[in-house]
């Protein structure tokens, strides 16, 4: 469950032109208590600001006050860890808990340490949101860094998933090479740190905010979207969870359960598993630099004929057209 202080600042950040009265926030904040409701009163409010302004730099601004000691208790928990190694871990295990929009996905390779972000839990996500969610999480990924290890650490270049905005001189004070329409958005590190002890590791306090972290998601599990929790544990578990055997033994619930509920949303399994492989081909193609045959095995497909037909019915382009297209947009930076 999306922590409450996340909407409060939010909140705090509303512009002047958007109209909320004070009973209007009141009952924002009111509804998101519920659980049940927090992620859409955190998208609607997200939504308000960009249909006053498309154009709005809310998630820079948003980003300037993510850092992990003035959190939740998950991100008290990560700064808190031994290592950034470990950090690493508990995100990969863990932010499902949060019920974000995007999966976030951890790579490293050749010295290189990538954070990237898919959306697989709607068939479309619109722009704005795209990047509102890649300025908060880079701003808080760079500021947790210089929080926890080192103050000058600096990303080595970003890649965003959408088209230059008209504040883009703003992203200067990340110091690295800035690229607009990629495939996917993602951010890269120097990986020297990775094995470095935290400067705010603490072993006692560390279990204490994990353990109060899941206990809140375990409060409101009954409320969390069986549709969003099957997709996290396919982005996690792939090619095993592609089977709905082994998904509905990681949910605890029988198949027959599985596909009722799912049914019962108005969904199915095959739904789901395209919407993972969707983002997950991104991931392999573009963050992990792996080639299409490794990527069409590793996603369940038979063959990569296969694979290629899926790919180009959910991107218009086969892959190889896909990557050229990538290839071109590289060095447009900010």
């Amino acid at each position: 469950m999306l922590d409450e202080i996340y909407l409060r600042l939010l909140v705090e950040l509303i512009p002047r032109s958007v109209k909320m009265t004070q009973l209007d926030i009141k009952r924002l904040i009111t509804q998101f208590n519920e659980g049940s409701q927090a992620k859409a009163a955190y998208s609607e409010l997200i939504k308000a600001i960009y249909n006053d302004d498309p154009d709005s730099n809310i998630g820079l601004l948003f980003g300037q006050h993510l850092y992990p000691s003035t959190l939740c208790d998950l991100s008290r928990a990560l700064m808190t860890s031994d290592n950034f190694q470990q950090t690493i871990q508990l995100v990969e295990f863990y932010h499902f808990t949060h019920g974000v929009s995007y999966y976030p996905s951890i790579h490293i390779e050749k010295g290189t340490l990538s954070l990237a972000l898919t959306y697989p839990f709607k068939i479309q996500t619109n722009n704005c949101q795209k990047r509102f969610c890649a300025e908060a999480v880079f701003s808080y990924a760079i500021n947790s860094l210089r929080e926890t290890l080192a103050a000058h650490i600096t990303p080595r270049e970003v890649h965003f998933d959408f088209s230059q905005p008209s504040y883009a001189k703003d992203y200067n004070s990340w110091n690295c090479p800035i690229r607009f329409n990629q495939p996917i958005s993602m951010i890269s590190f120097d990986d020297t740190f990775i094995h470095q002890s935290l400067l705010t590791r603490n072993k006692v306090l560390h279990p204490i905010y994990l353990n109060k972290s899941l206990d809140n998601w375990r409060q409101s599990e009954r409320l969390n979207d069986l549709e969003y929790r099957s997709i996290c544990l396919m982005m996690q578990h792939h090619p095993h969870a592609f089977t709905s055997d082994y998904l509905a033994n990681k949910l605890n619930i029988s198949v027959r359960g599985l596909q009722k509920r799912l049914n019962k949303q108005g969904t199915s399994f095959s739904h789901l598993a395209n919407l993972a492989r969707r983002e997950l081909s991104k991931i392999y193609l573009f963050q992990k630099h792996h080639d299409i045959e490794f990527t069409a095995d590793i996603l369940g497909f038979q063959s990569s004929s296969g694979f290629r037909r899926f790919f180009k019915q959910e991107f218009q382009q086969t892959p190889a057209e896909y990557q050229k297209s990538f290839a071109h947009h590289s060095d447009m930076s900010a």
